[in-house]
């Protein structure tokens, strides 16, 4: 199985009316940090090596990692926001195999690793990310494919009713930074994937599961109800 990375570096602006003193990805729900729950999900489908992209507070993530045996933890430390794309661009010496998992820190999609690994392959796609398709896509951007799956488009918040969204899950190819690229902040969803997206061929895994994330207050207290550990 490839390997796996994890973005949990980022400052969590809207989650500091939850907490100041720990990082968002630390955050508990029922009693387990955000996190752990992600790294659980990663090791019960067999992949072993998961880098930690750590940033704000990092000290925190790297104390309640640097001791578990359950998998080979690396961490790879953000002295300044880079944001998600700068953040892979940052650990790039860290990941040895040909793809990669990469996972938002900040939320939760329950799908099989296996078989959104097989849909990339079957597509020969260049990169794929989950699809959430969901009821209400009101607060969330939305994604436009075709009938083969294939991303056209990134849409900004304002669709109503059922849509795909973004799961923030991605399978991503070892020369995803083809060119030379200077370390700076710089975006997955809003810089890069949408230049990509018109050059090479990418799909969306689309699952019926819901995307439980804690950007907010109100989505972090929602998500102690709904995600079941």
């Amino acid at each position: 199985m490839y390997d796996a990375l994890i973005l949990c570096g980022g400052l969590g602006t809207r989650f500091q009316s939850v907490s100041t003193s720990k990082p968002k990805s630390l955050a508990s729900i029922n009693g387990k940090p955000i996190i752990e729950i992600l790294t659980d999900q990663l090791v019960k489908q067999g992949i072993s090596k998961i880098i930690l992209c750590v940033g704000h507070l990092a000290k925190q993530v790297i104390e309640y990692y640097e001791n578990k045996k359950d998998a080979d933890y690396i961490f790879s430390i953000e002295n300044t926001p880079l944001g998600t794309g700068g953040a892979i661009f940052n650990a790039f010496d860290k990941i040895k195999s040909d793809y990669f998992f990469v996972l938002n820190g900040d939320s939760f999609c329950d799908i099989e690793f296996s078989k959104f690994l097989n849909f990339h392959k079957d597509r020969n796609s260049f990169l794929s990310l989950v699809g959430a398709q969901i009821n209400d896509a009101s607060d969330y951007g939305v994604l436009s494919i075709d009938n083969e799956n294939r991303i056209l488009k990134f849409e900004e918040k304002s669709k109503s009713g059922k849509a795909v969204i973004n799961a923030g899950i991605y399978l991503l190819p070892k020369n995803i930074f083809s060119v030379q690229y200077d370390l700076k902040p710089l975006s997955l969803e809003k810089e890069l994937f949408p230049t990509l997206i018109h050059r090479e061929k990418c799909y969306t895994y689309v699952v019926e599961t819901d995307v439980f994330d804690i950007g907010t207050k109100e989505r972090y207290e929602k998500a102690q109800d709904l995600i079941k550990i």
